[in-house]
């Protein structure tokens, strides 16, 4: 089942219009408590990524095409719909994830980054409860938008789709 039939069943579901994310808006954006934000947004061959204060320089700009971002999908288990886009920069990578919770009335959206080297944790940032910008399987569907699909056999995304 694609995930473009999903978004739409949930989105008529929520009474939502739905459509494809224009290249404008943000694929995902949040402020933290810290005061700082963080914005994924999409370009023509792949994302960028933008961490610090609001309405100044980032602090950390990175732009990456798709082969180098990994998408990890929701796997259709739980109470929230997630998926995580990971930024690597040199040996660190910016995991950002967003998360739509499905089973209470206000559907409340959150999200944040985790910052690992080699595996371990460096560092936790979740996003403020109203600061938010994330619509469920938009990850996903930028991946396949760029022609990429998920094997459930390998459980990997590949350029190769039938």
């Amino acid at each position: 089942m694609s995930h473009r039939f999903v978004i739409c069943a949930l989105g008529a579901f929520l009474g939502a219009p739905v459509s494809a994310m224009a290249q404008s808006d943000p694929l995902f954006h949040c402020h933290f408590p810290n005061g700082k934000e963080v914005t994924i947004n999409v370009q023509a061959e792949g994302v960028s990524y933008a961490f610090g204060p609001p309405h100044a320089a980032p602090e950390l700009q990175l732009e990456r095409p798709y082969a180098d971002v990994g998408v990890l999908p929701w796997n259709g288990v739980g109470r929230s719909i997630w998926e995580e886009i990971r930024i690597p920069n040199g040996d660190v990578t910016y995991a950002v994830w967003g998360s739509f919770d499905r089973m209470t009335e206000a559907h409340e959206v959150s999200g944040g980054i985790v910052v690992e080297r080699g595996g371990e944790e460096l560092a936790r940032l979740d996003c403020a409860p109203s600061g938010v910008i994330y619509a469920p399987f938009s990850f996903s569907d930028v991946y396949e938008e760029a022609g990429y699909c998920w094997s459930f056999e390998t459980e990997r995304w590949q350029e190769a789709c039938e």
